[in-house]
């Protein structure tokens, strides 16, 4: 039984289409098959094609706005505060122990540093986040006595000299140049993308 209805249906569009056709050129034929029956079909193809390079178009945007708004918090809450306060470390040398190198910064920096280190510390990879939390590690000895410094909140005390101070400071000031400049990329074209 489907067999037959498929048989009718398939000579009725025959006849149908022979009937239309019946007379007209080639070129006719082409025409009407091409614009009158294809109207809406072109028109959706049309729409379709423009609907999908504006959400690719929006999916872009959204990924640089996205992009834009982490390195902005990156910055901000680790790389920015970092570089100030490790850059602001003091250096002093100490001439009776062989020219040794100590760099000298405020307890009260030191737990900044750590509250950083804690809520933002995600940012870093683990290799730098332990070295970090090396370098930030120090202990009170008995050379830091000679040094006139009380032991009051404010005091400075002494970073880990086991510590690679400049390894760990020139990542943050790298990282957060490298950064600076990708943010300043995505938010110029952005503006640019913007105005046009």
């Amino acid at each position: 039984m489907l067999e037959l209805i498929v048989q009718q249906t398939n000579s009725t569009v025959t006849a149908t289409f022979l009937q239309r056709t019946s007379g007209a050129s080639f070129f006719d034929w082409i025409t009407n098959a091409l614009f009158q029956t294809t109207v809406t079909d072109w028109i959706t193809v049309a729409v379709t094609v423009a609907l999908v390079y504006y959400a690719r178009v929006t999916i872009l945007e959204g990924n640089k706005a996205r992009r834009a708004e982490s390195i902005e918090r990156q910055l901000s809450r680790l790389y920015n505060p970092m570089f100030e306060i490790l850059g602001g470390a003091e250096e002093l040398q100490l001439p009776e122990r062989g020219r040794i190198v100590v760099r000298l910064i405020l307890k009260t920096n030191v737990a900044e540093l750590w509250r950083i280190l804690g809520g933002y510390g995600h940012f870093l990879d683990r290799t730098q986040h332990d070295k970090m939390r090396t370098l930030l590690s120090f202990e009170r000895s008995i050379d830091d006595r000679h040094l006139g410094f009380p032991d009051d909140a404010n005091s400075a005390v002494r970073l880990n000299l086991d510590a690679n101070y400049n390894e760990c400071y020139g990542y943050i000031k790298q990282k957060r140049n490298q950064l600076m400049n990708e943010y300043k990329k995505l938010t110029g074209e952005q503006k640019r993308s913007g105005s046009a």
